[in-house]
């Protein structure tokens, strides 16, 4: 699956048990960059969904410890998983 225009998104942090949930840290997915829709839950009031995207989609909004740890990749080929707003993602 993919987006047609630039998505803004927000990137994962650890949480409690260890399970992913979505940070304040934001970024934008490029156009047309395929994603895997995953099945976990965010807990957040926006609906988001987590999505499975190569790092070098990623367009970065501001850098911090977050955004240094998750989502600047050594090679483009490394994956991370953003949170987007579920009306982004075709049923």
């Amino acid at each position: 699956m993919g987006n047609s225009e630039y998505t803004k998104c927000y990137l994962s942090e650890v949480g409690h048990k260890n399970f992913m949930y979505p940070s304040t840290s934001s970024a934008m997915l490029s156009p047309d960059c395929e994603f895997i829709v995953l099945p976990w839950v965010g807990g957040n009031a926006e609906n988001l969904k987590a999505v499975k995207v190569l790092k070098s989609c990623l367009t970065l909004l501001q850098i911090d410890e977050n955004t240094k740890n998750n989502s600047l990749a050594p090679t483009a080929a490394d994956y991370t998983v953003v949170w987007i707003s579920d009306k982004h993602i075709a049923p």
